[in-house]
């Protein structure tokens, strides 16, 4: 794929005319007599989430869970990297992720910590530290954990960013149809390296600098990421709703709703009249350098950096 940091050729206008004839484009290949699922049950848990992770940051001096993927289990000493479900969910798939990048993103839904909270008084399985819960236990697909799932959710782009793997739905993949919102990496605003960054950042949404909470995206579905991480102008997906170029948000403040994405690298593209995906500064931004936000190693690690 070519990457464009010039501006849009488009308008916004002219964008927005081109998803309003993708959308009904859509909606007359999903018609034909099927029901339409829409976000309100999405929304709703979403929500419910909200109020988890408020009490949660009440809890932990204001922080979101927002945790780097350090896999304890089998690694000595513990692998790092991140990823954008690692805060709650069910356990990953296993004949998938168990060996993918040595495990570090096969985040068990044991050490989730939001699920503490969105579910109290479930308890998952997992060896005792520092075992794994093997490949094809039986826990990856009996525990359950579906307030993180999208009623819509059907397919999954985690495993081979940013394309479909048909059949597998985000949740089943990864444990949740939502993921956090990671678009403010590519913002350059902490020297020091991949974990001071990943620092800095979590410090700045735990204590509300360069953000307004009312603004700022905490959750979304994995459509926003792609959308906002392709670089060709005009870019337009259908989500699994039927509507193009669409995602459900979760902010800060609690509050969900449904709002349009935006491809591009403009900075407008992050900061909309709706949302916020980026911190509020006059920051510069680090370029892009490959597709998609949704898990990442160190760039000194030996493991190939998926994206």
């Amino acid at each position: 794929m070519v990457f464009q940091t010039s501006r849009r050729a488009l308008s916004r206008t002219e964008l927005l005319a081109s998803i309003v004839l993708a959308s009904a484009l859509g909606a007359v290949v999903i018609a034909s007599g099927a029901r339409r699922v829409w976000p309100d049950e999405s929304l709703n848990k979403l929500r419910i989430i909200g109020a988890a992770t408020a009490t949660y940051q009440a809890d932990n001096y204001g922080y979101t869970p927002m945790v780097m993927s350090k896999n304890p289990r089998g690694f000595t000493p513990p692998n790092s990297g991140w990823c954008t479900w690692a805060f709650g969910g069910k356990n990953n798939n296993g004949p998938f992720w168990y060996p993918y990048a040595g495990g570090v993103f096969d985040v068990e839904a044991a050490d989730r910590p939001l699920n503490a909270y969105t579910m109290p008084g479930t308890v998952f399985y997992a060896p005792p530290l520092p075992g794994r819960l093997p490949m094809n236990h039986s826990e990856r697909l009996s525990a359950q954990a579906e307030i993180y799932r999208d009623p819509a959710d059907n397919r999954t782009f985690q495993r081979n960013w940013p394309n479909p793997t048909p059949g597998v739905s985000c949740y089943d993949d990864i444990g949740t149809s939502y993921q956090t919102n990671m678009e403010w990496w590519s913002q350059n605003f902490q020297p020091g390296g991949f974990e001071a960054h990943f620092n800095e950042g979590t410090r700045r949404i735990a204590t509300g600098e360069y953000l307004n909470p009312a603004r700022f995206v905490w959750l979304t579905d994995q459509f926003q990421s792609i959308v906002n991480n392709n670089f060709s102008d005009g870019f337009t997906i259908v989500n699994d709703y039927g509507d193009t170029n669409m995602s459900v948000m979760l902010f800060l403040d609690g509050h969900s709703d449904y709002h349009t994405v935006f491809p591009g690298s403009d900075p407008e593209d992050y900061h909309t009249p709706d949302y916020d995906l980026r911190f509020v500064s006059r920051e510069a931004s680090r370029p892009a350098t490959s597709p998609g936000s949704h898990m990442i190693a160190p760039p000194t690690s030996t493991r190939r950096p998926a994206r």
